[in-house]
This record gives C-alpha cells, structure tokens and sequence, in this order.
C-alpha cells in the first residue's frame, strides 16, 4: 500500500497546526500514513533520511524545513514530497501525486 509519511518536529508551530489531520487526506486517497520523528529520522541510516537530507536540508546551515510530507509506494519508493504550511497544501501535494499515478496507468 502506498502510503503519506509526515516528517516533523515536537518544537514546530506548523506542525502542531496540522497535527494528525493529515490522517484524513490519506484516507481520502486509500493511502497508509505515518508520523517520523525528524530526530529519530536523523538518527537511523535509511533511504529515507538520505532523501530527506538531499532535498530539504540546506547545505551551509544543515537547516531543514518542517513538516515534509512525502508518498511513497510499500517499497520505500518516494514519488512525490514537499514542504508544506497548511492541510490544503498537504491535499493539493496528494491530489497532485494521485492525478500523476492515475496518468501513467
């Protein structure tokens, strides 16, 4: 099952903001949902913190950007991601991977 994986922080205003109701957004769209920690994610060598670290960290400040939210398919595979501010923005980044996904079928 493909599945909506939030990456966040305890100290990220935004994230509070959003809390869980990304869980809907995944419903929504038959996808799993998963909550990382950003500093259990830092603290475990995966493909995921490698692509996590490629794409949001900067590179002179090792700043990051929360929360990411990311689609991926049951292997691991990371098909689309993106920093987002408000729920609406984490539906437009589902709704937008699942128009792709329906395309290519």
């Amino acid at each position: 099952m493909n599945k909506l994986i939030k990456i966040h922080s305890t100290d990220c205003a935004i994230c509070q903001a959003i809390g869980d109701k990304a869980i809907d957004v995944a419903d929504e769209y038959e996808l799993g949902y998963e909550v990382v920690e950003l500093a259990e994610l830092a603290a475990t060598q995966s493909p995921l913190r490698d692509y996590v670290v490629s794409m949001y960290v900067e590179p002179n400040d090792g700043e990051i950007e929360l929360p990411v939210f990311l689609v991926s398919t049951s292997d691991d595979y990371i098909q689309a991601s993106g920093v987002v501010t408000t729920l609406e923005e984490v539906k437009n980044l589902v709704k937008s991977w699942k128009l792709w996904d329906i395309s290519k079928k």
